[in-house]
């Protein structure tokens, strides 16, 4: 029986608000385990108007909660259509200019509408964490295994602004996520600086030595215009191309300090940079503001890391070389 109960599926139980804090599940939610309840949120805490105890068992319920329109703000903006694959760190960076609170003290979600041409119009729904935390703490009260809140608009389906699993084995399945996650960081990292400052090492005394060798060579076997050229177009190239250590120090410079490197590859005047950071749409402009990168983009969609609020961006930018800095 106790094996049963754990492999019985998870049953939904949608409330929408119809008034101030009254809520009724939604038509059609066969499998709420209180079909017609009305539920009052009152002190903190959901009532159903038909029972004695303030509090009765959730456990098992995955609780959806459908929030008046009036508890958040609808700011629209438009957005390339090309850009959809980017659109959550789109909507990230435009929250703090667009709601009166930054990306940490809000709750947000989006939805989009093609219009004519080239561009999608983009729905944000935002509320204040500190304004949704009751009704989600409310709902934990009562044993939900997870809550996901929405916030209503009339005559259009509602926006997912958040959904939190609630129960014990979820905070400490994320718990241990976090902290695998913080370990693997701290020694991927420790390696790679390890690997990265020998490999950097070993190129610089490679390339040390194969320039000594050909102009040795060039001045040794000088008998015409042609190694004339060769030597001076490899003096050209020294004087051009930022050696490995300026690079890396350069990018030591531009990166935040909650950003950091997995893999970095350097092709003639082009690097390339996979990385992990919590404010990964930030970088292209401070890669841009950086000498000597030009041209920076993303290579490829930003993705959720391990670590809780961070993503894993891949950016390659130009290398200026030194005729086109020099004015």
């Amino acid at each position: 029986m106790l094996v049963a109960a754990k492999l019985r599926p998870r049953r939904r139980l949608r409330l929408v608000e119809q008034a101030s804090d009254l809520f009724l599940p939604a038509d059609g939610d066969a499998r709420a385990s209180e079909p017609r309840a009305r539920f009052r949120f009152v002190a903190g805490a959901f009532v159903a108007e038909s029972e004695v105890s303030p509090v009765g068992n959730w456990k098992r319920v995955e609780v959806e909660l459908v929030l008046s329109e009036r508890r958040f703000l609808f700011p629209r903006f438009q957005a390339p259509r090309k850009a959809s694959e980017f659109l959550d760190a789109i909507v990230r960076s435009q929250i703090d200019r667009l709601t009166p609170w930054t990306r940490a003290q809000a709750e947000a979600g989006f939805a989009t509408e093609p219009v004519a041409g080239a561009e999608t119009t983009v729905t944000l729904a935002a509320a204040s964490k500190a304004a949704l935390d009751p009704y989600v703490e409310a709902a934990q009260a009562r044993g939900a295994d997870s809550v996901v809140v929405f916030a209503a608009r009339p005559n259009e389906a509602p926006i997912c602004v958040c959904a939190r699993e609630v129960n014990w084995r979820a905070r400490a399945r994320s718990y241990r996520r976090a902290l695998v996650a913080a370990l693997a960081a701290a020694i991927l990292f420790a390696l790679g600086s390890s690997a990265l400052e020998s490999w950097l090492s070993d190129q610089r005394q490679t390339a040390q030595a194969e320039i000594a060798r050909r102009i040795a060579a060039m001045r040794t076997n000088a008998d015409g215009p042609a190694q004339d050229q060769q030597l001076a177009a490899l003096l050209q190239r020294k004087r051009d191309v930022p050696p490995a250590i300026v690079i890396l120090d350069a990018l030591s410079r531009a990166l935040p300090d909650d950003s950091y490197l997995t893999q970095l590859r350097i092709s003639g005047a082009r690097v390339e940079i996979d990385g992990v950071s919590r404010s990964a749409s930030s970088l292209v402009a401070l890669l841009e503001q950086t000498a000597p990168f030009q041209r920076a983009q993303f290579s490829a969609p930003t993705t959720p890391a391990v670590a809780e609020g961070a993503e894993e961006f891949h950016i390659a930018a130009d290398i200026a070389t030194a005729t086109a800095r020099s004015p």
